[in-house]
């Protein structure tokens, strides 16, 4: 998905973010919304399985009303913070002129020396770690979604993670490097955890990512097209990673079609719970990732659909649709990585190879940083602008209609009407009354051939854009309105872990399961997690 919120939607859920009413922008700090409560999520499952239900991290599903907030969504714990993004540093966020504090401890609010002035990705790893050794003795098996602020803006990180990358001349892709330097190292210490405790024989580790980088902030998501907030692979595509001793085939890349979707019913079939993946739009992948003779599971994918704008990306086999409303950031954007002296990288990256494997026996080594080493560079929201853009191709196409039937009445007289082009006959009131009308341009590419999305085919293949047009529409059919469906009022493996890092971390079988999600991780980075 594009942006924060529909991805963890997406991810959560099990379902296309558009059949809850989520399909649009990110919730912003002031937003009365979030993911209606009737909708079953990850951690419900998990608890019907017998596991024990951690999260840890950025929520970024709501918390206007208690019911939106995680301990009332099926988490026994949660550690962190409910808005998008805020100081990693502070744990505060400025907000129409209004700052605003936001740490929590399960539903209450947590200050004091623990946190204060403590860098949140460390944070949180302690708070990953805690749990790891509360669960050592094997009583209950447990599932953990840490999902870290890094490496979403604003760009900040402690001084000591400068000094292990070469410095470049753009700053902002210095400091955002070193960040993913920062959760590389929270990651190692994660999995620490689970050898020094004996636990790590029998958890899986997913890692994923939200979405793309941006590229305003210091990411790239160089060859692909775009950047975070657009429907281009650049902005989508993320990478990822299942680690485990319980894998039965590892060191290969599957290149199986894979949405957000997918990892609720491919986790519940890794424990032996596939009876609950009922009504889902997500698909099995666990046998597929355990060989490569089993038959990809997935054929079609929807990137997102919206309605106001009408925007939408398809993806069936080889080939994807784009239609509508598309972000003006449809360009390739590269990384800006020259560096200032290349003796000293030449030195850094020596001793970087150097780094020695962990020991399984080996202690924790977490540090508490005072805010004095923090390094910070100002940036801006892509998320915000990805709003601002569709509210932009709105009024741009109101004005566009407003003169052309200004032209018409100009001009006069009872001209007979064209007949509706193909796209107008696709004009139609939904099931749940939401009106679509599809309008703008289409694109087609061969990801196959050309994932790059450089080669537009769409005149060439004129039945395929019409094959998947009709595809797009019949998604349509069950798109719901922002905030719908009506809420509810609701009471409230042996491990899963959730590793949400602007990227993630699952962990495995009947035991544990752990998800590490991470912000805006772009295809450049592969965490130094696959040589442990």
């Amino acid at each position: 998905m594009p942006t924060c919120t529909p991805s963890r939607i997406a991810m959560l859920t099990g379902k296309y973010p558009y059949r809850v009413g989520r399909q649009h922008m990110y919730i912003k700090p002031l937003m009365p919304a979030g993911l209606p409560v009737n909708v079953k999520i990850m951690p419900q499952y998990f608890k019907e399985a017998g596991y024990a239900t951690h999260a840890i991290g950025k929520w970024h599903l709501g918390y206007c009303h208690k019911n939106y907030t995680p301990t009332n969504r099926g988490f026994d714990s949660f550690y962190g913070f409910y808005l998008g993004s805020q100081d990693y540093y502070l744990h505060n966020k400025i907000e129409n002129m209004v700052t605003g504090y936001d740490f929590r401890f399960n539903e209450d609010v947590l200050r004091g020396p623990e946190v204060d002035g403590k860098y949140s990705t460390e944070l949180f790893v302690n708070r990953a770690n805690a749990l790891i050794e509360e669960h050592k003795d094997g009583e209950k098996p447990w599932f953990t979604y840490l999902s870290f602020q890094s490496v979403h803006n604003p760009i900040q990180v402690p001084d000591e993670f400068t000094r292990k990358i070469c410095r470049y001349k753009n700053e902002t892709r210095f400091y955002y490097s070193a960040m993913v330097n920062a959760l590389d190292d929270a990651v190692d210490k994660v999995v620490k955890g689970l050898k020094r405790t004996g636990q790590y024989e029998n958890t899986v580790i997913v890692f994923t990512t939200d979405n793309g980088g941006a590229d305003k902030d210091g990411g790239s998501n160089e060859p692909l097209k775009g950047t975070k907030g657009t429907l281009y692979e650049g902005g989508t595509r993320g990478i990822g990673f299942i680690h485990s001793p319980l894998l039965k085939k590892t060191k290969y890349t599957n290149k199986n079609l894979m949405h957000a979707v997918d990892w609720l019913p491919t986790l519940l079939a890794a424990v032996g719970q596939s009876d609950l993946a009922k009504e889902l739009d997500g698909v099995d992948h666990w046998a597929s990732f355990n060989s490569e003779n089993e038959t990809a599971p997935r054929e079609e994918m929807v990137y997102n659909i919206k309605e106001k704008p009408f925007k939408t990306a398809i993806r069936l086999g080889k080939y994807k649709l784009l239609w509508g409303n598309l972000s003006p950031k449809n360009t390739w954007y590269s990384a800006p990585e020259e560096v200032i002296n290349v003796q000293d990288c030449k030195k850094i990256l020596k001793n970087k190879s150097k780094t020695t494997l962990v020991n399984k026996n080996e202690g924790p080594d977490l540090q508490e940083r005072e805010i004095e080493s923090i390094e910070t560079l100002d940036s801006y929201d892509e998320e915000e602008t990805e709003s601002e853009q569709d509210l932009s191709l709105v009024q741009e196409e109101r004005k566009r209609q407003h003169q052309v039937r200004n032209k018409k009445y100009h001009k006069g007289g009872n001209k007979k009407k064209k007949q509706p082009s193909g796209n107008f006959k696709r004009r139609f009131t939904n099931k749940n009354g939401v009106f679509i009308k599809p309008w703008g341009k289409t694109f087609l590419y061969d990801l196959e051939a050309d994932p790059e999305e450089r080669i537009d085919i769409s005149n060439d293949f004129p039945d395929i854009v019409e094959d998947l047009k009709d595809r797009v529409m019949k998604h349509f059919e069950n798109l719901l309105p922002g905030f719908a469906p009506d809420d509810v009022e609701v009471d409230n493996i042996q491990r899963i872990l959730i590793i949400h890092a602007q990227t993630m971390i699952l962990m495995p079988t009947c035991l544990q399961l752990i998800i590490i999600f991470s912000e805006n991780i772009t295809v450049k980075f592969i965490p130094e997690l696959l040589d442990a």
